[in-house]
């Protein structure tokens, strides 16, 4: 701080970088569209792609806060 002013001497995403946990994340279906067993199987192909295929992201795992009804993924900033 400087004069009560916060002063930031990196760019926004350097900042974000070396202080931040990286990206989020979420997929939550429309309740009234998809059942949680529909959501259940969707979640398993998610699964399949963003840990085992080709694409899958280096460091990406899955956020403890997922619940039956929506799934959270951490996206670390390196790996992108």
């Amino acid at each position: 701080m400087a004069e009560g002013r916060l002063l930031a001497l990196d760019t926004p995403q350097a900042i974000k970088e070396q202080f931040g946990e990286g990206y989020k994340l979420m997929i939550e279906p429309k309740t009234d569209v998809v059942t949680p067993e529909e959501f259940a199987q969707m979640k398993e192909e998610i699964d399949d792609i963003v840990f085992k295929g080709d694409k899958a992201i280096e460091g990406m795992t899955e956020n403890s806060d997922s619940t039956s009804k929506k799934v959270i993924y951490s996206i670390p900033f390196k790996s992108i």
